[in-house]
């Protein structure tokens, strides 16, 4: 499962590079922008939390990731929230949610077309009527280029120092990205390899899987990262 043995080193390799204070903020003006009395939101492959711990302040937020590990940790930081183990294409909650989000690219482990319309309609289910759906998607497919060499990260705390090397080559519209980290504690030395398999989708099939979910859909070009964007369905 993504991330499952790294876990506990994921939020200081990433905190990094993500402001979740500003992503929160956007998210809750896309949100509010279409339905001011939006109050709950359903954050799907939540990760570590973080995001909800930004996005209880204005909603009544609950979480799904694959990785109970992932979920451990989320659950811990947001004691209040329902957090649970699930994935992305066929949980059940039960219940329907005001907005869903689906951040951070995680959409890319659907892992094929089927998976991804599969995802949608279970996003779809979980929606209340007029709800909103915000998906960010990776790049597309004509922008990838394979990293031999991989991305080199270093990050540290005074308990905690962590070495993050990764590779990601394609086989056509599908990825295999080979992470290795080296973590140093007081404990000693860990080495942890992980292997993650994602699928690249267009424009159109992204667009296409909102649709056949009974949604319509917008493209806003300015997203979180470069290149990638974000859909909102309603």
């Amino acid at each position: 499962m993504p991330f499952s043995s790294s876990a506990h080193v994921y939020d200081l390799i990433y905190q990094q590079t993500r402001d979740y204070a500003a992503q929160a903020k956007q998210v809750r003006d896309w949100i509010k922008s279409h339905n001011a009395d939006a109050h709950t939101l359903l954050d799907v492959a939540c990760g570590t939390g973080l995001h909800i711990s930004q996005l209880n302040e204005w909603f009544e937020v609950s979480g799904v990731d694959v990785s109970p590990e992932m979920v451990r940790i989320a659950q811990s930081r947001n004691p209040l929230s329902t957090i649970e183990v699930g994935d992305m294409q066929n949980f059940e909650l039960h219940r329907q949610f005001d907005s869903v989000i689906c951040m951070f690219s995680s959409i890319t482990y659907s892992g094929s077309i089927e998976g991804l319309h599969q995802t949608l309609d279970t996003f779809a289910r979980h929606l209340t009527p007029g709800g909103i759906v915000i998906v960010e998607p990776y790049i597309a497919v004509s922008m990838w280029k394979d990293s031999p060499l991989g991305v080199l990260r270093v990050a540290e705390t005074d308990e905690l120092k962590v070495a993050f090397i990764d590779r990601a080559i394609r086989d056509g519209r599908r990825v295999r990205r080979e992470i290795y980290y080296v973590v140093g504690s007081t404990n000693g030395l860990e080495h942890i390899s992980e292997e993650h398999h994602f699928y690249l989708f267009t424009r159109e099939e992204y667009e296409d899987a909102f649709r056949n979910a009974g949604l319509h859909v917008e493209f806003i070009e300015d997203g979180f990262e470069d290149g990638r964007g974000m859909y909102i369905g309603y």
